[in-house]
């Protein structure tokens, strides 16, 4: 046979997976490695993330806190009621029936105002119309000048208030922006005056 027809009897090993192993093997060993310490990381930080600790912070029912009020003067139910903390004068007035028919609706509108939050052993009074008229009539032997009224806080103009003991103009002003007042002790709860003058006027002094 000629040297061109010749073959080899010899058969070309083919790569063994021991082979493959035994030259790689470093470097799969880093890579098997680093792989493992990528996948323990996956693993262990959504642990602490996936499912995070919720603090629910809860809100407690409180209980409305109850405030007991004075309604007189011009109501068809004039009384003491109990009544949510949280109250207005309206809500009084509802209680107490509504506004009687000789009420002076006008002097309600501008002296009170019905939006606001009542505190606690506050008083209301309504006045009737031409209360005043009607006060002096109760009393016909006196001189109109002997009828002596107590200043109201609510509605008393600036001279009236500048005749209280140790009220002057700052005090006045104080006052006045202040309003409304539903009790007198309101002065010292804002701190508009201090207790000895308080003390000295308290029985001059109204606020309804």
């Amino acid at each position: 046979m000629s040297g061109s027809g010749l073959r080899s009897n010899k058969k070309e090993k083919k790569p063994t997976w021991d082979f493959f192993l035994n030259r790689y093997r470093w470097p799969l060993a880093v890579i098997f490695i680093g792989l493992a310490l990528i996948g323990a990381g996956l693993f262990q930080y959504p642990s602490q993330d996936q499912n995070p600790v919720v603090e629910i912070l809860s809100q407690e029912e409180t209980v409305p806190v109850t405030i007991w009020v004075d309604a007189q003067g011009a109501l068809l139910n004039p009384g003491v009621y109990e009544l949510p903390g949280n109250a207005r004068i309206n809500d009084l007035l509802i209680r107490a029936g509504g506004l009687a028919a000789n009420a002076d609706r006008e002097w309600l509108a501008k002296n009170i105002n019905l939006a606001q939050t009542m505190t606690d052993g506050a008083k209301i009074y309504i006045p009737h119309i031409s209360e005043a008229a009607q006060s002096l009539l109760a009393f016909p032997d006196l001189d109109p000048g002997q009828v002596t009224a107590k200043v109201n806080l609510n509605t008393a103009a600036d001279s009236e208030l500048k005749e209280l003991w140790g009220i002057g103009e700052a005090r006045v002003a104080a006052i006045i922006s202040a309003r409304p007042f539903l009790k007198i002790e309101e002065l010292i709860e804002k701190k508009i005056v201090p207790q000895n003058v308080y003390d000295r006027i308290k029985e001059k002094i109204t606020a309804f």
